[in-house]
C-alpha cells in the first residue's frame, strides 16, 4: 500500500471530487472525496479547505439537498472554515432552494467573484439556472 503525505492526499482528493462532479456529474462520489480533502485540509492550508468547502455545499445544491447546508456548516469542525465563498454558497443554496431566478442571479452578480470566477461553480452555475427556468417555464 502506497501511503502519501496528507497534504498530497487531501490535494489527490480534491481534485477527484472536481472530477467527479465536473466529468462524471456523480455528485455523491464528489462530496466524499471533497469530505476527506476538507478534512486533510482544515489543518494544513485554510484557503483549500475553504475551496474544498465550497464545492461540498455545491454538491449538495446540484443533489437538491440545499436543505442540509446550514446543518453541514454549523458542524463544530467546520466553524473556522468561513469566507465570502462560503456566503456565496449559502446565498445560492437559499436561492435554489426558494426556486427563486432573481435571488440566484443576484447571488451571481454579488459574488461574481466567489463564482463566476470559478470555473468550477460557473459551469455548475449555468446548469443550475437552466433548471430553474425550466421549473418556471413548465406551467
Amino acid at each position: 500500500k502506497i501511503v502519501f503525505p496528507f497534504p498530497f492526499q487531501a490535494a489527490l482528493d480534491l481534485q477527484s471530487g472536481i472530477l467527479y462532479s465536473a466529468d462524471e456529474k456523480d455528485f455523491k462520489t464528489a462530496f466524499s472525496y471533497l469530505y476527506e480533502a476538507l478534512e486533510g485540509f482544515v489543518v494544513t492550508d485554510m484557503h483549500k479547505a475553504i475551496k474544498a468547502l465550497k464545492y461540498m455545499c455545491l454538491c449538495k445544491i446540484m443533489l437538491n439537498d440545499a436543505d442540509s447546508i446550514p446543518l453541514l456548516l454549523s458542524t463544530k469542525v467546520l466553524q473556522p472554515v468561513r469566507g465570502r465563498e462560503i456566503d456565496a454558497m449559502k446565498c445560492m443554496a437559499e436561492a435554489f432552494k426558494e426556486r427563486s431566478l432573481y435571488k440566484f442571479n443576484k447571488c451571481l452578480k454579488d459574488y461574481s467573484r466567489e463564482l463566476m470566477d470559478d470555473p468550477v461553480v460557473a459551469a455548475h452555475s449555468r446548469q443550475l439556472r437552466d433548471n430553474m427556468l425550466e421549473k418556471v417555464s413548465i406551467p
